[in-house]
């Protein structure tokens, strides 16, 4: 009973006290591709992007005078948000049950995670996992709320496609996307971003090609610089599945949001009638991009083979 108490009185108090933080770890995470992208906020509906560049011209000094040469441009692209909601029932017999693992937990690390801050984070996860989806897979043509950054390159004209027909290495699939990246791209702190499938893939052939000479560094498991260039190649969980390769500069792909007023909202309460926890998370996502010629991307036809890889047959039975 005493435990029963616990879970009723005190995480709904949690989420409420905390809702800028929780909200905050959906709309502005520190993982995922969201960690390497530009944000925008302030966005209800739609909006534009705004970049901001100069083209300066240098001229004869020697001489009085003014003339003004340089060049101020002010780029703008239109970005749409979805207004997106999730609401889920927590059933109480099943987070007394969370409860009991959660003490184990913390009885074995020492590590005091509030009970609340547990079952909240679960559940933001999950949250921002289907977000990351939705950045790189959404499609409005697919029934999903917005249209993702793969959905967006494929319906616009100015990217630049690379071909990778036939391709069946990732190295040599990232590599062919890499020398059709711009020149601004890679001025301006290229990286490519891949399927998680080809980042595993692309490190077991840097081995088997002897690039022991290379470090890799500790950021390996989930990215690294490919060799030869200053590009950082980035385990993208948003493309899994979907054996794409996409290389930009950070600042061009952006994600937007609100987080400016009310529009994004985490609400947990119990429902005595039910005798279950009810809650809604409410927030703004959608995702454009500022340069369609400083995108470079493509989709190998299969998931990459590994260099090396053995297509050995299955072990022969006894008596064969």
């Amino acid at each position: 009973m005493a435990v029963t108490n616990f879970l009723v009185s005190s995480l709904p108090d949690y989420v409420k006290n905390n809702e800028d933080l929780l909200i905050a770890s959906i709309g502005l995470p520190n993982d995922g591709t969201r960690r390497f992208i530009g944000i925008q906020t302030g966005i209800k509906k739609s909006a534009y992007l705004n970049y901001l560049g100069f083209t300066g011209e240098f001229q004869d000094g020697s001489s009085c005078g003014f003339n003004p040469l340089d060049q101020i441009a002010l780029g703008q692209k239109p970005i749409e948000v979805a207004t997106i909601k999730e609401d889920g029932e927590i059933c109480e017999e099943s987070l007394l049950g969370k409860w009991g693992e959660w003490k184990v937990r913390v009885a074995a690390t020492e590590h005091e995670l509030p009970f609340e801050a547990y079952i909240m984070n679960a559940l933001l996860d999950s949250i921002r996992k289907g977000i990351e989806n939705l950045i790189w897979q959404g499609d409005t043509g697919n029934s999903d709320l917005i249209d993702g950054f793969l959905t967006q390159f494929g319906a616009d004209g100015n990217t630049v496609t690379v071909t990778l027909t036939g391709v069946t290495g990732a190295y040599d699939a990232v590599k062919a996307v890499y020398f059709q990246m711009s020149d601004r791209a890679l001025e301006k702190g290229g990286i490519i971003f891949v399927d998680p499938a080809i980042f595993r893939a692309l490190l077991n052939d840097l081995v088997v090609l002897n690039y022991f000479h290379y470090d890799m560094g500790n950021g390996a498991k989930d990215e690294f610089i490919l060799p030869g260039t200053d590009v950082r190649v980035i385990k993208t969980p948003g493309l899994s599945g979907t054996n794409a390769i996409v290389g930009s500069w950070g600042d061009n792909l952006v994600f937007g949001t609100d987080m400016e007023n009310d529009n994004e909202r985490v609400d947990l309460w119990w429902s005595a009638d039910n005798r279950v926890y009810r809650y809604q998370v409410k927030f703004n996502a959608g995702v454009a991009y500022h340069f369609s010629e400083d995108v470079a991307w493509g989709v190998m036809d299969d998931a990459p083979v590994p260099m090396g890889a053995c297509p050995c047959a299955a072990p022969a039975s006894e008596g064969e």
